[in-house]
């Protein structure tokens, strides 16, 4: 006798945040952080500058662009996902 087996599988829904951080010989990570603690990085395309972070559970959250080479970094308050 066969018994009916049932799954559940729960459903996540995420956003993902993108942008371009120029200029792009800046040598940039950004950063993406809920409560001071850092969920998400990505270093953008060497070439475009253009950055994708996926993944991310929907919120408000702080963007950092942190720069090198001289170049200023750059803070991102209440981005919402």
């Amino acid at each position: 006798m066969l018994k009916p087996v049932a799954r559940v599988y729960a459903k996540t829904v995420t956003g993902s945040l993108n942008g371009v951080v120029l200029p792009n010989d800046a040598s940039s990570w950004v950063y993406v952080m809920k409560d001071n603690n850092t969920v998400a990085s990505s270093r953008p395309d060497k070439e475009t500058g253009a950055f994708t972070i996926n993944g991310l559970i929907p919120g408000h959250y702080k963007v950092l662009i942190d720069d090198s080479n001289g170049y200023k970094d750059k803070k991102f308050e209440d981005v919402e996902v």
